[in-house]
């Protein structure tokens, strides 16, 4: 076969260009730099390979069109935007509702199924933190025997937890 069947690859557009590299002997596409889908403006990458022969005289050349699309994974922690909440509830009164935590995860929403715990300042179990991310008092409070509480609530979207 000689030069006619030596293979050359190479990328000759992209709709990103530097985000792609070709292995010129073999044709195997690989990422030129880390691919994160929520740093990437664009999800997809259009490429055009070209394969072309060594032959001679005349080299042989044939184009393919590859669309390279990125998956989002769930590879970020949810936060709490703010970090920090304060309320005031009256005392003698279970039931009430002191604070709607506010969360958001880079993921998305396909990720956003959220699990709230209470980590600490909560020995007595006093409170409890809904799925909505309600932190709610559970009993009575009596301002006599505590006068004040400082929670920390911890939140997970199954992979990855965050806390505040």
């Amino acid at each position: 076969i000689g030069t006619n069947g030596d293979i050359r690859y190479r990328i000759i557009s992209s709709t990103a260009p530097g985000r792609f590299t070709v292995n010129e002997f073999n044709g195997a596409i690989a990422p030129a730099v880390s691919l994160d889908y929520e740093a990437t403006a664009g999800r997809s990458t259009g490429l055009v390979i070209r394969a072309e022969d060594q032959g001679q005289p005349l080299r042989r050349s044939a184009d393919s069109q590859l669309l390279v699309s990125v998956r989002n994974v769930n590879d970020n922690a949810p936060r709490f935007l703010p970090t920090s909440y304060s309320c005031i509830v009256p005392e003698n009164v279970s039931g009430i509702i002191c604070v709607e935590l506010n969360v958001n995860d880079l993921d998305g929403l396909s990720f956003s199924r959220w699990t709230f715990s209470i980590v600490g300042g909560d020995p007595a179990s006093d409170f409890l933190v809904d799925s909505a991310g309600r932190v709610v008092t559970q009993r009575a409070l009596d301002r006599e025997t505590v006068p004040s509480y400082v929670l920390s609530v911890a939140v997970s979207d199954g992979r990855n937890p965050g806390v505040n």
